[in-house]
């Protein structure tokens, strides 16, 4: 079992605390001294991006399953970006709607009166039509209306 860390260093020196140093000069004399400059950040990546790589492979010829996990792992997180990002505008789209229709009507959950014939609905509450109404709301689901 080879490490990763040793083979990058084995065959290209592409270690993230080598390259940085390759802009220490430009950034002290564009910004002033690195104060409080630390490799946090890059050991974070490291953890995130070479270690659990490493680990989704099965150790012969890692560097190119290594690739596609990383590749697959940000398809990931640029999907679930987009569906945050849809299910935002959704929402936004509901409210405005729901503002436009004006007031809401609610329907209980456990009726005051359960398992009432249709007959019954249209004598009690005088809406003689409510049938024809209830057929054509029913067919609009459907796209029949």
């Amino acid at each position: 079992m080879t490490n990763p860390d040793l083979v990058a260093l084995r065959e290209h020196l592409n270690i993230t605390k080598f390259h940085s140093m390759l802009h220490y000069v430009q950034a002290i004399c564009d910004f002033g001294t690195t104060d409080n400059y630390n490799m946090e950040m890059f050991q974070r990546f490291y953890i995130d991006y070479v270690k659990d790589a490493w680990r989704a492979s099965n150790f012969k010829d890692e560097l190119p399953q290594m690739d596609q996990w990383l590749s697959r792992q940000e398809k990931v997180a640029m999907f679930e970006t987009y569906l945050e990002h849809y299910e935002s505008i959704e929402d936004i789209e509901l409210e405005s709607i729901a503002s436009a229709a004006g007031p809401s009507i609610s329907i209980s959950k456990c009726p005051s009166v359960p398992n009432q014939s249709l007959a019954s609905i249209q004598s009690k509450y005088h809406c003689p039509s409510f049938s024809l109404q209830l057929v054509a709301y029913l067919n609009g689901f459907q796209g029949l209306s």
